[in-house]
């Protein structure tokens, strides 16, 4: 049984460490992982490669001009100049006499532009240090990054799009959050001082139990949700989990000494999406770009199954 992870954290305005801390805490639990982060959406955006081969300027530039406002906030540059380039060029290469301009001319835009998406991937490097980029992007194909259809300083679609995220997420994977609330169930170990590959020992080590540990908590996941009524969640968790928690625990402290933990939590849907609204979503678009303070005027309506319980893991 594969488990899944989303992680929606607090970027911390300067570096990947609040995403690596995540990853390398999910690196240990989960087998696939989805992370939602403006940033690395952006880095994922501009290292894809362009698949409309007939239109690859515009596919360019469209990602060139989405990743602009995290670029600018990440450098602390001033970048006008260059998104009015960009949107020169954007005017241009829609234009009919472009379209029927000689495969030469067309080619030097390309050109130019894919030399500029090279050097905006570079700048990241920089900024955010190349072996920590390498590091995130050494899962692979475990890794999944959410790619947002809207740009960030488009703050009303782009608030609703990140909640829309979790909220569809949520409903088939476990929730990784940056967030402390009370109705803790149970703590776990991290090991946060090791590398993802150092982790991925650990484990292998206890596979076995992780699987047991997985599955109890997927039964007792499934019981809360179909029980039609008042339960008391942390016994029925004693009665359906603990054993097989204590083993997994166990035998990860026997294998490293940590005193670093996770939380695993349980909230009504509507108490955490409430949360979600106030903090983190938008702490992390103002920690990704230079976002005005509209975003405090935004709202976000959520959907049925408000009574549901969450279950999710806490940083």
């Amino acid at each position: 049984m594969a488990t899944e992870f989303t992680i929606a954290i607090n970027p911390n305005g300067e570096n990947l460490e609040n995403e690596l801390k995540a990853l390398k805490i999910s690196a240990l639990y989960a087998d696939k992982i989805n992370i939602i982060s403006p940033t690395l959406d952006i880095y994922s955006t501009l290292n894809t490669k362009s698949k409309n081969k007939k239109n690859i300027e515009i596919e360019i530039i469209s990602k060139l001009l989405k990743s602009l406002p995290i670029c600018e906030f990440a450098s602390k540059e001033e970048l006008s100049d260059e998104k009015s380039q960009l949107l020169e060029l954007e005017f241009a290469t829609k234009s009919a006499g472009y379209k029927s301009s000689s495969l030469v001319e067309r080619m030097k835009i390309q050109n130019v532009l894919k030399e500029s998406q090279k050097g905006s991937i570079e700048d990241l490097d920089k900024i955010f240090g190349e072996e920590n980029i390498q590091e995130i992007f050494s899962l692979g194909k475990n890794l999944n990054v959410e790619n947002f259809k809207n740009i960030i300083t488009n703050i009303s679609k782009y608030y609703e799009e990140y909640l829309d995220k979790i909220e569809k997420l949520s409903k088939k994977t476990n929730l990784l959050l940056d967030i402390k609330l009370e109705n803790t169930l149970v703590k776990l170990p991290i090991f946060l001082d090791k590398s993802i590959e150092e982790i991925f020992d650990i484990k292998n080590a206890v596979r076995d139990e992780l699987t047991n540990f997985n599955k109890a908590l997927d039964k007792f996941e499934k019981a809360v949700e179909k029980s039609k009524e008042e339960i008391d969640i942390v016994e029925l968790f004693k009665e359906i989990v603990e054993s097989d928690y204590k083993i997994l625990v166990d035998k990860l402290n026997n294998i490293e000494s940590t005193n670093e933990k996770i939380t695993l939590n349980y909230i009504k849907k509507e108490d955490l999406f409430i949360e979600l609204e106030k903090n983190l979503v938008k702490n992390s678009m103002k920690n990704s770009a230079n976002i005005t303070d509209e975003i405090e005027d935004e709202k976000y309506t959520l959907a049925k199954d408000l009574d549901k319980n969450i279950f999710y893991y806490g940083i």
